[in-house]
This record gives C-alpha cells, structure tokens and sequence, in this order.
C-alpha cells in the first residue's frame, strides 16, 4: 500500500479527522524503509451510523 492510499483509509474512518504527515518522509538508510510520522484528531463521542 502506498503511504497516500494509507492516509486516505485513516480518513474514511468516522474515529479520525485532519489526516497527516507530521513531517517528510524520509528512507532510513540501514533497513532501507520510509519512516514517517503521522497526526491525526480524535473524534470523540459516537460516530454517525
């Protein structure tokens, strides 16, 4: 899955709002992975059925 398609899910869900990265995305050079750090509001009381 691709980082994008990763915040797009966490948006559809009715517990989060404002979705995002907290800074850049960078590659770690040892495992070769991207690291990221993401933020996102939680919402409180019931969600919308």
């Amino acid at each position: 899955m691709a980082l994008h398609q990763f915040i797009a899910l966490l948006e559809a869900s009715p517990y989060l709002q404002r979705v995002s990265f907290m800074a850049s995305v960078v590659r770690d050079p040892e495992s070769h992975k991207d690291r990221f750090h993401i933020g996102a509001d939680i919402v409180s009381g019931q969600p919308d059925q």
